[in-house]
């Protein structure tokens, strides 16, 4: 059974330890926030003993009235306004500190979820566009001197942008990849559901799927540029997983088509209480290829290898230090 993770609204299972997205730790259970008219009664003695304090107090310190009345009266508002506020103050303290337990022990997320990978990839990604920005401008003033020693320099100049532009591509990769994996997120509760969704679950369903063909056919028309020959084998596997997807999406807007078709029938003639799923070999062969988890290991093993080789293109020997060595 799917449930929504309490932090980022993941699809998840009841079973999962951590949210695959956000890295919560137990994401179908839900964090209980105490606000602060939480535990009354604490609340109650709080208030009570702060008023028994400052009644001492202010008995003690306020001169002797001639009317013991307005004396009274006086002990009697002060005691109240100071055990009120101080009781409250002091409240609001225990409830927040009870909270930051309380959290500090149910969010402990598990790092390689795909919120913070994703912000390394846009950080990654930043940091090489603004090096080949500068090394384009650098490039851009030699031109074409007839300089051999800027002749030489511009060489390296172009060594180190097509490394770097590698890079990019090479996580702009990556980041297609998680948006596949939250795509296919979104499609799976429908068609894990597919036989008893209502009217209203079916129309989302509908418009979900159509919407995700149209995210995966843009994503396999970016992939038609230039890669590097390293990458060849890893962009070919993934542009299998891509219309293999596409592929199930389709047959599922046909399954969704279908129960659209057979309650608007129903609705002018009654029909036998069937549906017109025809073919559940599609719909079992559509559900295999939403392996999320087969491929977020996929992902994971790729983007371990992308951080180690950025490391390497951020050593002096390869990058800085061809530029640096005029």
């Amino acid at each position: 059974m799917l449930l929504k993770c309490f932090k980022c609204v993941f699809n998840v299972r009841i079973s999962d330890e951590f949210c695959l997205n956000c890295g919560l730790k137990k994401p179908s259970e839900k964090v209980i926030h105490l606000n602060l008219f939480s535990q009354k009664p604490l609340l109650l003695l709080q208030i009570s003993i702060f008023c028994l304090v400052f009644a001492l107090i202010i008995n003690a310190l306020t001169p002797v009235f001639n009317d013991d009345n307005s004396r009274n009266l006086f002990i009697l508002f002060w005691t109240l306004v100071f055990g009120f506020v101080f009781g409250i103050s002091f409240h609001y303290l225990i409830i927040s500190k009870l909270n930051k337990i309380n959290i500090g022990n149910r969010f402990l997320f598990n790092k390689e979820n795909l919120i913070d990978r994703n912000k390394i990839i846009s950080k990654r990604m930043t940091e090489l566009s603004l090096r080949i920005n500068k090394i384009t401008t650098v490039s851009d003033r030699i031109g074409i001197s007839t300089s051999q020693n800027l002749q030489g320099v511009q060489q390296k100049l172009v060594y180190a942008k097509a490394t770097l532009g590698n890079q990019f591509l090479r996580y702009k990769l990556q980041q297609s990849k998680i948006e596949f994996i939250r795509m296919q997120n979104n499609i799976f509760p429908y068609l894990e559901r597919i036989q008893i969704l209502d009217e209203f679950q079916t129309e989302n369903g509908l418009v979900t799927t159509q919407e995700t063909i149209k995210k995966l056919n843009s994503i396999q028309q970016e992939l038609n540029r230039e890669f590097p020959p390293e990458m060849k084998s890893e962009k070919e596997y993934f542009l299998q997983q891509l219309m293999e997807t596409t592929k199930s999406c389709q047959i599922l807007c046909e399954v969704l088509l279908s129960k659209q078709a057979f309650r608007a029938l129903q609705e002018v003639r009654p029909t036998e209480n069937t549906n017109l799923i025809s073919n559940s070999e599609e719909i079992s062969h559509a559900a295999e290829t939403f392996n999320i988890q087969t491929i977020l290991t996929d992902f994971s093993e790729s983007f371990e290898k992308l951080e180690s080789e950025y490391q390497r293109i951020l050593d002096e020997s390869e990058v800085s230090q061809n530029l640096l060595s005029f």
